[in-house]
């Protein structure tokens, strides 16, 4: 028997926890009240424990009172609190009596006025509001920036401080912003775009796209509003017990699972991270069927195939460089592991083995060995988050969704995973990852000839991401959801009004010629939107959401076990 060394002895329980009755028992009323009820104490939760990174704001707003010139800048109310606002200026303390703010705001405007010229200090003051307004990364926050500028001329710092996405971070690069404002207008039922400002187009864009995911929400079944919002915290649970089975920090685990993210539905995604943690973990050495496996892929042994199976020969996992250890994960797992898989519900419970329209078990495939050499770096990274940021790459999306993993409940910066089904919420359109306005979106670039969107070195900005998130923000605003879960109680109506089976030509066609009726000024908005609805057959109900289904407890289970 080849020896699998700690891969061998792995089991796990076959007990499962309790159907999910409690939730299906309730009437739709009751269930948008239990939903409430445990996001609110989520919330509550993760506001306690970011009670723990106050002290680095805290101090961080302390230095940025010490800049030099602050005391100008915070005399005429411009000085940040770092909670997305300004302290109070010298003449609203006076207004409202806060006398001891005012001195103390005068004694900093005669500092200012004594250390220099009064011009000089308005120059360093203003340099030093810029800074200032940057909030900190504090020890402990395993939140990364959403946002990688790389440029050597970059003025921000990913590792440092905390950058977020949206329109506003758009708008540092004017340039870059005019052009992917000016592409818009490509999409059906976005065509009056064109005649548009740069801000006005923007502006539209997120106002019709916060109204068709607003529809989307509406017309959804009780049981997808009151799930479906769930499916981050299910992630998390997910990574928590994978975590605690390799015996790593969560956020490797969690960096891990973002990292083989691209082009993967999460069920897919899901089950290639617990591989991948399992077989590092485990530490087996290379054994005769997996070098077999790597003679038989043409593509492999035409790209140094031969020299891989010199350095991987005998060895162990631990023994190899980070590329070689990425053919070593997905050698041992084409060579022993199955390639069924189990599907996954919102609260993180492993379900049934997920299979073809047929009927038959479906089967994992992988992705780049770029995205496993990430994970395996993020699952050995010992939890450090400069590495782990590193790993997590440029990509907004990947970057967003560790977030959404990790901490879900994060209130502060409203992070959202916008992938190509969010797109598709966005737009009210049936859309794959081949489809302009997602290559647009995601700044992936289409084949030659497309109208690709731009991205800047200097602010990290990729593409027309940011309209994207911030409509799906202002969406989650209005129904009283965090950004992430506004984002997941749209995509998955969107997955179901348009299943990939009844993403044909021919409905994909008769999709925009609703749209086309709607730029021309034939239907208003409204019934645009209803009559695609009617087109597609309406929102379905998903798998997960049927009476009766079984969970497996992540912690009691396995993805592909």
């Amino acid at each position: 028997m080849a020896d699998f060394g700690p891969l061998s002895s792995l089991s796990y329980h076959g007990g499962v926890s309790a159907p999910l009755s409690d939730l299906q028992a309730l009437d739709a009323e009751a269930a948008r009240e239990a939903a409430a009820r445990r996001l609110q104490r989520s919330v509550v939760s993760e506001a306690r424990r970011a009670s723990d990174l106050e002290g680095g704001a805290g101090a961080a707003s302390m230095a940025a009172g010490l800049v030099p010139g602050a005391g100008i800048v915070d005399v005429l109310g411009l000085l940040p609190d770092f909670k997305g606002g300004y302290q109070p200026s010298f003449g609203r303390n006076l207004l409202s009596g806060n006398y001891r703010d005012a001195a103390l705001q005068t004694l900093g405007l005669g500092g200012d006025i004594m250390l220099a010229t009064p011009l000089a200090a308005l120059g360093v003051a203003a340099k030093g509001a810029r800074e200032a307004a940057r909030i900190p990364i504090a020890v402990g926050d395993m939140r990364v920036s959403t946002r990688f500028p790389t440029a050597v001329k970059a003025t921000e710092d990913p590792l440092r401080q905390h950058l977020s996405i949206g329109l506003n971070e758009m708008k540092a690069d004017p340039e870059t912003f005019a052009h992917n404002t000016s592409i818009l207008s490509r999409a059906p039922g976005f065509r009056r775009l064109a005649e548009m400002s740069p801000d006005e187009a923007a502006n539209a864009y997120i106002n019709q796209a916060r109204g068709n995911m607003q529809f989307l929400y509406e017309n959804s079944p009780d049981v997808m509003k009151t799930r479906a919002p769930l499916w981050y915290e299910g992630a998390n649970r997910i990574s928590d017990a994978l975590a605690s089975r390799w015996g790593v920090p969560r956020q490797s685990a969690s960096a891990a699972l973002a990292a083989l993210s691209p082009q993967k539905d999460w069920f897919m995604n899901a089950t290639l991270g617990e591989r991948v943690g399992d077989i590092v973990m485990a530490n087996p050495r290379a054994t005769s069927d997996m070098e077999a496996w790597i003679r038989s892929q043409p593509k492999v042994m035409a790209t140094g195939g031969e020299d891989a199976l010199r350095a991987i020969s005998g060895k162990r996992l631990d023994q190899l460089g980070p590329k070689d250890a990425a053919l070593f994960v997905r050698a041992f797992d084409e060579a022993h592991n199955t390639r069924n898989y189990r599907s996954i519900l919102p609260e993180g419970d492993f379900g049934d083995w997920i299979t073809t329209q047929s009927g038959d078990p479906s089967k994992v495939a992988w992705g780049t060995f770029g995205d496993i050499q990430k994970a395996v770096g993020a699952i050995q990274s010992g939890g450090d988050m400069d590495t782990i940021s590193r790993l997590l790459g440029e990509k907004h999306k990947v970057r967003s969704f560790y977030n959404n993993i990790e901490v879900p409940n994060d209130p502060r910066f409203g992070d959202v995973t916008a992938d190509t089904h969010q797109v598709a919420a966005a737009q009210l359109r049936p859309l794959s990852g081949a489809s302009e306005a997602v290559i647009q979106h995601l700044a992936s670039g289409g084949p030659a000839g497309s109208v690709n969107s731009r991205s800047s070195a200097i602010t990290g900005v990729k593409g027309t991401y940011g309209l994207v998130n911030d409509a799906t923000r202002q969406f989650a605003e209005d129904v009283g959801l965090l950004g992430r879960a506004g984002q997941s109680a749209t995509w998955e109506p969107v997955r179901e009004l348009f299943p990939a089976k009844w993403k044909t030509a021919k409905n994909n066609a008769a999709v925009d010629d609703i749209w086309g009726a709607y730029d021309r000024g034939d239907i208003p908005i409204d019934q645009a939107r209803k009559a695609i609805f009617d087109l597609a057959g309406g929102i379905g109900t998903p798998e997960w959401a049927r009476r009766g289904i079984a969970a497996i407890a992540p912690l009691q289970g396995s993805t592909y076990r």
